[in-house]
């Protein structure tokens, strides 16, 4: 999928953690895009600490970034890790006070 495809297909919550976490504002260029889906490290803020996100429940939108290494998801509402299977890079997980009941 292209980016500018697999932007358009993220929900507002996604866009303003990817915007936060590479300082942009507003719509992302075609190298903003690419930056963001060459990521190695990832903070996707608890919900209690940025008034203007909503929590995150699903991690779909991760699948594309395949040079993850670390993440950060503490303080969300997510119950599913299986998006990650994908992320063969990711060495470093941080998935405190989610509502998981598996790691598989």
């Amino acid at each position: 999928m292209d980016n500018r495809k697999w932007w358009n297909q993220l929900d507002d919550n996604w866009k303003n953690v990817f915007n936060k976490a590479i300082s942009i504002k507003g719509e992302p260029t075609d190298s903003d895009l690419e930056q963001i889906v060459n990521l190695q490290k990832l903070d996707c803020p608890d919900k209690n600490e940025i008034s203007d996100l909503e929590p995150l429940s699903d991690l779909e939108p991760l699948r594309t970034l395949t040079n993850l290494q670390e993440l950060d998801c503490s303080g969300n509402e997510i119950s599913d890790l299986e998006p990650l299977r994908a992320l063969t890079n990711l060495r470093e997980l941080d998935c405190y006070k989610n509502q998981l009941s598996d790691l598989e």
